[in-house]
């Protein structure tokens, strides 16, 4: 699953289902630029709504795993350091589609 393209949208839903049962830290392990490529999946129309819902259920995962092993406060900072950079780094491209798509579908 994780050489699957990122534009597959095959990929996402069961990565989603992996995630629930290795832990998003452990997923995140094996593929380290995962975010980044999900991210950057947001180009692709035919990909927003798998990759979104794969996003939710793998973000969820890593906040409870931070809250877990830090605490809500230093769990919190622990989950935002491993998030909000590829979240920053679509935002901040200079791909107006790709901005628009993360606004619309990734962001609450």
């Amino acid at each position: 699953l994780l050489r699957l393209g990122t534009r597959c949208k095959g990929r996402y839903i069961p990565l989603a289902s992996v995630t629930r049962r290795l832990g998003a830290k452990s997923v995140l392990n094996m593929s380290p630029n995962l975010l980044f490529e999900t991210v950057q999946a947001y180009i692709d129309d035919d990909v927003c709504c798998a990759a979104t819902s794969f996003l939710k259920c793998f973000l969820e995962r890593m906040r409870d795993e931070c809250w877990n092993d830090s605490g809500v406060e230093k769990g919190y900072e622990t989950y935002r350091s491993h998030c909000l950079p590829a979240f920053l780094n679509g935002l901040a491209s200079g791909i107006p589609k790709l901005r628009s798509n993360l606004n619309t579908y990734a962001l609450p």
